[in-house]
């Protein structure tokens, strides 16, 4: 079964830090999640994660965004960093 995971996160963490502890806890856990996106955000409204129209502004007015594609549950085949 596949699983696509999209997260909204407000971190200072740096983009290294970030990786590699969301690498780890999704490998740790033997969860396979084809495709991983990552959305960095300075604020969010918890109440409002649920409307459309307010997760594409998110996506718009995101810091940064991480990208992955997993290729089973212990491999990741592509990872990276959009501007």
């Amino acid at each position: 079964m596949n699983h696509n995971l999209t997260a909204y996160i407000k971190s200072d963490k740096s983009n290294e830090e970030v990786e590699s502890k969301i690498e780890e806890q999704i490998l740790n856990s033997g969860m396979y999640c084809r495709n991983i996106c990552l959305h960095f955000v300075e604020d969010f409204d918890e109440q409002r994660l649920d409307d459309d129209s307010y997760l594409y502004d998110l996506n718009v007015s995101a810091v940064r965004h991480y990208v992955a594609i997993m290729k089973d549950n212990k491999t990741f085949r592509e990872s990276y960093w959009e501007d």
